[in-house]
């Protein structure tokens, strides 16, 4: 997938009232499909899948917004790529980028500047940069086994929280990977607890180290 970032991009207010609003009700649907001794296995699947169709709008929305268009819908071919997201609660997101083709390898980081841009009279909001990133400190053959390690690749071999432990406003990490016409999504709190959760975390982390960017995803 070839994509274009142009510089700089406007994020339209992600901590506005109607994103806060959409992931207190990711939050709620992930903390309903917890109580299990009062609902029936149906009701419980129903609650999840819920929540990850709110994630997957909230997605396609910031996407948009930051100018790397939706995964979920992208033309990725033979080349695989990962996202892996942080925020969604009362903080601008920050996404990695990984593209991989021909066991060639690309990253970009894209998070907000300190630069402001006024638009539409809205207010003063920050402007997105999409920043290629050099190979990571460990080389690229070591850095693609460590996250097959931890679950990241297609498809990615993670599940979700059992158990629900986000505030309200809590920040979430998110991974996407697809290849292909395969697509996979998965999210936690940065409040998880879980053996899944804290991979996910762990890459995070471990991304912060290889290539010197603040992610945010320490808790």
């Amino acid at each position: 997938m070839v994509m274009v970032f142009g510089g700089l991009f406007i994020q339209c207010a992600s901590s506005s009232r109607s994103g806060n609003s959409q992931i207190n009700s990711i939050n709620q649907q992930a903390k309903d499909a917890t109580l299990t001794n009062n609902e029936s296995n149906s009701d419980n699947l129903e609650n999840t899948k819920e929540s990850e169709s709110l994630m997957q709008q909230f997605l396609k929305r910031e996407s948009l917004r930051l100018g790397i268009g939706n995964l979920r819908e992208a033309a990725t071919d033979d080349e695989t790529e990962i996202r892996i997201w942080v925020g969604f609660g009362i903080a601008y997101p920050r996404c990695f980028i990984l593209n991989i083709l021909n066991e060639k390898y690309k990253a970009i980081y894209v998070a907000p500047t300190n630069n402001t841009s006024q638009a539409n009279g809205r207010g003063r909001r920050p402007l997105f940069e999409g920043t290629p990133l050099n190979a990571p400190r460990s080389g690229w053959d070591e850095f693609n086994r460590f996250l097959k390690e931890q679950g990241i690749h297609i498809p990615i071999k993670l599940s979700l929280d059992q158990e629900n432990t986000a505030g309200l406003d809590e920040e979430f990490i998110v991974v996407e990977a697809k290849s292909g016409g395969l697509y996979n999504m998965i999210f936690y709190p940065l409040s998880t607890k879980s053996e899944d959760g804290q991979k996910a975390l762990n890459v995070c982390r471990r991304i912060e180290q290889e290539f010197s960017i603040r992610m945010g995803c320490e808790r």
